[in-house]
């Protein structure tokens, strides 16, 4: 008597195993989506601490913007009232920057930024350096004066390369992340110029002396 053939997903053995494939297959597609939900979290986790760093290192260039700008104007030829007005503006341009490096060094950045953080202290330090070379130049006088005023404008420059090469780092980076630009712009050029003085006029001076 020749017997019936059945297939085999109609018999136990192969219900089971069909049981098994699906599971195994239902287990695989549920480990690629967790997979790709997992590294979707991670890539939005990266890039807010991306932005939340990108803000950091704005926020500096806005506090160091004043001190940034105003050396920016100094030249070797400074003489007369803004000469004399130096060590005043020095003491609180090295104020400012001290504060904010030491803001740097307590700042905890991703960990693609560490580098790129230690050359934003690395700039605010040459910033500092600047101030207090201007303030040195101040009470010089000469060819010393000379010499440290272009050795103050030296140290600012170096300093604004380096801020603007971590400018650069940190939008290469948030390219990578498909983020747009930081538009963090160069410090020397976002901050007010120093205001003169105002000094009396003649019209005045005379009517002092007429009062005396």
């Amino acid at each position: 008597m020749r017997r019936e053939h059945v297939p085999w997903y109609r018999t136990s053995g192969g219900r089971v195993a069909a049981a098994v494939i699906l599971a195994l297959v239902l287990s695989s597609i549920g480990g690629i989506i967790a997979a790709l939900n997992s590294s979707s979290n991670r890539a939005e986790a990266r890039r807010d601490s991306l932005d939340g760093y990108t803000s950091v290192v704005r926020d500096f260039a806005d506090t160091i913007a004043d001190p940034a700008t105003q050396m920016s104007v100094i030249t070797p030829e400074i003489r007369g009232g803004a000469l004399s007005e130096l060590p005043d503006q020095t003491d609180e341009w090295i104020e400012t920057l001290v504060a904010a490096r030491a803001e740097a060094t307590r700042t905890e950045p991703p960990v693609v930024m560490r580098e790129i953080n230690g050359l934003v202290a690395e700039s605010l330090l040459l910033y500092t350096a600047a101030a207090e070379t201007f303030k040195l130049a101040a009470d010089a006088e000469g060819q010393m004066r000379t010499s440290l005023l272009l050795n103050g404008l030296n140290q600012h420059d170096r300093a604004g390369s380096i801020f603007l090469t971590v400018v650069a780092l940190i939008d290469r980076e948030r390219d990578r992340e498909g983020l747009e630009a930081s538009g963090i712009g160069h410090p020397a050029q976002l901050g007010n110029l120093p205001q003169p003085t105002p000094q009396p006029s003649p019209t005045n001076e005379g009517e002092e002396a007429e009062e005396q």
